[in-house]
């Protein structure tokens, strides 16, 4: 009760304590929800590297992931990309990925764990994720696989591989038919023209 009251006053500090002293799921609350509440409040009170741990603990332990458990537990990854710790966000997505995922489930995660691969400055590897992740169901011309490939196209040029991200682009502009989205790609050639530009000085 103690823990709950001050979850409800925002004190998730003391939240954390409180938890700590409590060995089993309270009444009514599965293991999972427990363990949800426990790694979200440690995450809320400053303690991100003890709430990834108890879902990377959890998940190593358990054979088989729902879809609705699958959804929860990749909120607490989007919490800990949003305060950027992509570090810890990563080890979670790891975890996931260890168990049997759908096409689209592995496609999705794919493109999550880009994204924090960019987070970390890692462009290479976030580039390389986010291509796996448009060609996850051989769909890469979809709107999911288009997405994903001009997020690989930012990630290049991010990391300086001008020429790689230019190719990417064009490709991108030739099967594209969202006029907003052909005019943000050509603005992003117009900026690779001017980067290599400069880059050749």
């Amino acid at each position: 009760r103690m823990a709950a009251f001050s979850l409800r006053e925002n004190r998730f500090d003391l939240a954390a304590i409180f938890n700590a002293y409590i060995r089993s799921p309270p009444g009514g609350m599965s293991e999972l929800e427990w363990l949800l509440r426990r790694a979200r409040t440690e995450v809320f009170a400053g303690n991100a590297s003890v709430g990834a741990r108890i879902l990377v603990e959890h998940l190593r332990r358990i054979k088989e992931i729902d879809p609705e458990q699958l959804d929860r537990i990749m909120q607490v990854a989007f919490d800990l990309q949003i305060i950027d710790r992509h570090d810890l966000a990563l080890e979670l997505f790891q975890a996931v990925a260890a168990h049997g995922l759908t096409a689209g489930q592995r496609r999705e995660l794919l493109f999550w764990m880009a994204e924090s691969q960019a987070g970390e400055g890692h462009a290479a590897k976030a580039a390389e994720l986010y291509l796996r992740s448009a060609k996850g169901q051989g769909q890469d011309h979809d709107s999911w696989g288009l997405s994903a490939r001009f997020q690989a196209a930012d990630a290049m040029t991010e990391g300086g591989f001008y020429e790689d991200a230019r190719m990417t682009y064009s490709g991108l502009l030739r099967v594209t038919q969202n006029e907003k989205r052909r005019l943000q790609i050509r603005q992003r050639l117009q900026q690779l023209k001017l980067l290599q530009a400069v880059d050749k000085r």
